[in-house]
């Protein structure tokens, strides 16, 4: 018998459809599959390589944004997602006044930092040592 073999979709919680669409392909790189259709969808679509797509739901409000507190803490992403050169991008997120951590290394995974999409949920970005995005 077969179990899980993936994700199929994703779906993501936003205030503001546009806005968080807006966001993710300009500002992230994400390729927008379907956009909204007055009269027809409410939400629209993206992705980002051969990743599930995810689904920009709209609702009312976000009353709790994507993001976790661990045992020691530190406030943890849900999500991580991947980039070629992460100096770089962080230098540009930063120009565009995208809010995000402080770049930070960690030893055997890679170089990291979180962002924060206009509804407060927090990815983390990472460029690991290995190279897997290429």
């Amino acid at each position: 018998m077969d179990r899980i073999i993936g994700f199929h979709c994703l779906h993501l919680p936003v205030s503001n459809v546009e806005k968080s669409v807006d966001f993710f392909v300009k500002q992230l790189g994400f390729e927008l599959v379907r956009g909204q259709e007055k009269g027809k969808y409410t939400n629209a679509l993206i992705k980002i390589g051969n990743s599930p797509t995810i689904f920009l739901s709209p609702v009312m409000k976000v009353e709790n944004a994507l993001k976790f507190e661990s045992v020691n803490q530190k406030e943890h992403a849900i999500f991580e997602i991947g980039t070629k050169d992460i100096d770089s991008l962080y230098k540009q997120l930063k120009e565009e006044g995208v809010r995000v951590t402080d770049r930070y290394d960690n030893p055997g995974c890679g170089k990291y930092f979180e962002v924060y999409d206009p509804d407060g949920h927090m990815f983390c970005v990472c460029q690991d040592w290995y190279n897997r995005f290429e």
